[in-house]
């Protein structure tokens, strides 16, 4: 029996296919033909436990769930004309289920043709300010010149603690990783000593299409609206 060839019944973890379905349905909500594709997944998940005694472990991910129907909405947002596409950095709210903007929008830029991809915004002080230039670099010629890099320094407190950085560190530490990035992906050789990083003699090695870098700075670091404040252009 394949899925779809006739009705299926049967639970998924207990939960009967048309709840299970239902409950689904939240994270994907509005866009085309998800009820049928997510009834798709739970039939095969049956079948196969079916098939094999036992659910295979983690058949029916929700979280890869969430990621795709975020997929599948850059997708259509391309398709209706939409100028920009943004996805930030988070790693313990449990519903902001995107770590990795910079990854995230690699998948979106080879689902996508022509809308632009920001990341709002890369965390800086999570990260060595190096690495984090060479993947938007990366990224920016993966998607053909379309990347908007927006920074912050990291809006959630429990992000920061998590990782021991002390929260009132933050500000100080995004400024310091900022005037380093500008530099580094204006084409400079960089050296700088740091207290949380260093560079010595740094240079990127393939030089990006960014047109420009778009910084996001949160009012303060408890609270989650923010707005750009400045660009800066790399063009000349």
């Amino acid at each position: 029996m394949t899925p779809g060839s006739q009705p299926v019944c049967g639970s998924i973890l207990g939960i009967e296919l048309d709840r299970f379905v239902e409950l689904a349905l939240r994270f994907v909500d509005g866009l085309p033909g998800s009820e049928m594709q997510i009834r798709h997944a739970a039939q095969i998940v049956i079948v196969g436990a079916e098939n094999f005694g036992r659910l295979p472990p983690r058949a029916l991910d929700l979280d890869a769930l969430q990621l795709r129907r975020d997929l599948e909405l850059a997708e259509h947002l391309d398709r209706l004309g939409f100028d920009e596409f943004w996805c930030g950095e988070h790693h313990s709210t449990g519903w902001e289920v995107i770590a990795s903007p910079e990854l995230f929008l690699a998948a979106a830029g080879e689902r996508t043709h022509t809308i632009r991809l920001g990341t709002g915004v890369v965390s800086l002080p999570y990260h060595h300010p190096f690495n984090v230039a060479q993947r938007i670099v990366q990224l920016d010629h993966m998607t053909r010149g379309r990347v908007m890099f927006g920074v912050g320094p990291g809006a959630l407190v429990s992000d920061a603690m998590m990782m021991g950085i002390p929260p009132q560190a933050q500000r100080d530490r995004m400024d310091e990783a900022l005037g380093v990035l500008v530099r580094l992906m204006a084409g400079e050789e960089v050296t700088h000593q740091s207290d949380w990083f260093e560079l010595r003699q740094a240079r990127l090695h393939q030089v990006g299409v960014v047109r420009e870098l778009v910084l996001d700075i949160s009012e303060r670091l408890s609270e989650l609206h923010s707005q750009p404040i400045a660009r800066c252009d790399f063009t000349d």
